[in-house]
């Protein structure tokens, strides 16, 4: 797991069978820092404590062209965001196989977060309350483009 002090890019990264055991989310990134991530994938990240099993974003994130599959978390399977800083934006990204044991296999954020996802792809997911993308409190969501299929919940 990677924490940084200041803002953080990546590129052309892969992260595999990453984990976190605390409560703060973020697998295999938990950035408190504006974040971008371009054309990457995130394999089987898991924080069954946290929020958010590949990436916990609690600053401005980005997230394009990246490829996130089978990571695991409370909420957020494989993206959670935390208060009003968290502006999570994911762009031509496709995630496939995530779960999530309360909200969100995709995405999840709360506390005033905000999520847009553009031209992207769920597919696969599952999870025991809510599916996708899940917003809580006065946390806020918008979607274009995006293809959602074979999501259900795993009762």
């Amino acid at each position: 797991q990677a924490q940084w002090g200041s803002p953080l890019t990546g590129t052309r990264s892969t992260f595999e069978d990453d984990s976190t055991s605390g409560i703060w989310g973020g697998g295999a990134i938990s950035a408190d820092v504006p974040l971008t991530v371009t054309d990457s994938t995130f394999i089987r990240a898991s924080g069954p404590l946290a929020a958010g099993g590949a990436i916990g974003a609690y600053d401005n994130s980005t997230i394009q062209d990246s490829y996130i599959e089978g990571n695991s978390a409370s909420s957020g399977g494989a993206i959670a965001g935390d208060g009003a800083r968290a502006v999570i934006s994911v762009m031509n990204s496709t995630f496939w196989g995530n779960s999530a044991d309360d909200s969100g296999t995709g995405v999840y954020t709360y506390n005033g977060g905000t999520v847009s996802v553009t031209a992207s792809t769920f597919d696969d997911s599952t999870t025991d309350d809510t599916s996708l993308i899940a917003v809580a409190g006065s946390a806020t969501a918008s979607l274009a483009g995006t293809l959602m299929s074979k999501d259900a919940l795993s009762a």
